[in-house]
């Protein structure tokens, strides 16, 4: 196991690596660049190219992207073009807020996805079946930010019953900070009107992010125990007259590993739709900062979000692949 573990976590540098050389060269061959946002609209030539080779920009594309990594690998991830200050440190102020909202929407999807896969599962019904194959393809042919704006126009504009979908707490009852998570950190400093501020503002963004991905939890659940309810190893059990929970047990704990597949990767997906989601609330996490560093062609800050990403993706991946070995003891040969 820990060989397994030390070869996993050997390569994530190489993987890391690769994405970030992709996007390097993906967004040095856009034509907007930074300088022209640093030097501003009404910059001459002169000064964009002045501004372009005190950045760097004007020397070839494997010069830049060595000079990058041999800085990033220095602790220097560069500067945002639009904040001025460390990609680094805005990543690090803006992180709790999309953990807060990607884990918190992971748990209630599986929470709500697990039930309801087992008991459609043993549901012989039609209709229960054909609700859940309905409902796993329209959430998955729903981009995030439309479901976030309908679910703006519908619970706030139209009903009323949602609060302001802007910020992530209200500015009068912001809690002392421990972990940068508003809930969290109202339910440890015992701040009441913090946490119904922040769980007010938390339900918009994630009831689009459960509509979009608890179709898939339901799905994989619903697929696996019905065929573990119709194998061989369940008739053997039954024959030998095993009690209908002990059979109920056996087919759970080996319906275990797609489901624990599915919420590892539904985990690093929520990455990539907090981008989306959280311009749409205005959550002002790492998702949102990624998508001003594209508007603003703010190469150092992408790059480091990018880095982020994948390394939260692959680590949340290998965690899943050392889970698997666990429930699952014959992975180990």
């Amino acid at each position: 196991m820990i060989r397994y573990i030390l070869g996993r976590v050997a390569i994530l540098p190489v993987q890391v690596l690769a994405v970030l050389l992709f996007t390097f060269i993906l967004s040095r061959l856009t034509k907007q660049s930074p300088a022209f946002y640093m030097a501003g609209p009404y910059a001459t030539q002169e000064t964009l190219a002045r501004v372009e080779s005190q950045l760097g920009l004007d020397k070839p594309i494997y010069v830049q992207f060595g000079v990058y990594v041999a800085n990033v690998l220095r602790g220097n991830f560069g500067v945002s073009v639009i904040t001025g200050r460390s990609t680094l440190a805005d990543i690090t102020d803006r992180l709790p807020a999309t953990l807060e909202l990607i884990t918190i929407s992971l748990v209630l999807a599986v929470a709500i996805g697990l039930p309801l896969g087992i008991l459609t599962a043993f549901k012989s019904s039609r209709i229960a079946g054909g609700l859940t194959t309905a409902y796993g393809l329209l959430a998955g042919s729903f981009p995030d930010f439309v479901v976030g704006i309908l679910a703006v126009f519908v619970f706030y504009t139209t009903l009323h019953w949602a609060t302001a979908p802007v910020g992530r707490i209200d500015a009068s009852v912001i809690p002392t900070k421990l972990t940068g998570s508003y809930f969290l950190d109202g339910i440890l400093t015992g701040n009441l009107a913090a946490v119904q501020s922040s769980a007010a503002h938390l339900v918009l963004p994630v009831l689009t992010m459960l509509v979009v991905y608890t179709g898939g939890i339901i799905k994989i659940v619903r697929t696996s125990v019905r065929e573990l309810r119709t194998s061989e190893m369940v008739f053997y059990a039954k024959a030998c007259g095993f009690y209908e929970r002990t059979r109920l047990w056996y087919v759970l704990r080996n319906a275990l590993p797609p489901i624990v597949t599915i919420t590892g990767v539904t985990y690093g997906v929520l990455i990539g739709a907090a981008v989306l989601v959280e311009t749409v609330f205005g959550w002002g996490g790492v998702g949102q900062y990624s998508v001003q560093a594209i508007a603003f062609s703010d190469f150092p800050a992408l790059q480091t979000f990018v880095i982020f990403a994948t390394t939260f993706s692959l680590v949340v991946y290998i965690v899943v692949d050392i889970l698997q070995v666990v429930i699952n003891p014959r992975l180990r040969y």
